[in-house]
């Protein structure tokens, strides 16, 4: 059974003896909107097209040319998918907030529009 952790960054785990690491940055959250057609209104909302492409995007960045039918065998045998979704959404949300989010304190670059 998996463990959860509130601040995980990634999951990994293991398929017919290959290790797969599911794991957001940056790229692969504008890369999941734009291949899946997530939202984070649908992810919030819970559609379960949100937790398919949550699903099928944490596994961009590590495994970019990955078989959509080895994608779906996993999800198939995965348990505890409600704490797996709850886990996937807030390793997502972390890197929408650094993308939207405020630069540190003093290493601002001011802007002007003209």
């Amino acid at each position: 059974m998996a463990e959860r952790n509130e601040a995980a960054s990634r999951i990994e785990l293991v398929y017919e003896g290959t290790t797969y690491t599911m794991e957001f940055d940056r790229s692969t959250v504008l890369n999941t909107e734009k291949t899946y057609g997530l939202s984070m209104r649908d992810v919030q909302e819970g559609k379960l097209a949100a937790f398919d492409a949550i699903f099928r995007g944490a596994f961009l960045k590590h495994h970019p040319r990955m078989k959509p039918a080895t994608v779906e065998a996993i999800m198939d045998r995965i348990p505890n998918k409600s704490e797996l979704y709850a886990t996937l959404v807030g390793m997502y949300s972390e890197n929408i907030e650094s993308l939207l989010g405020e630069p540190e304190e003093g290493k601002a670059i001011s802007w002007t529009a003209v």
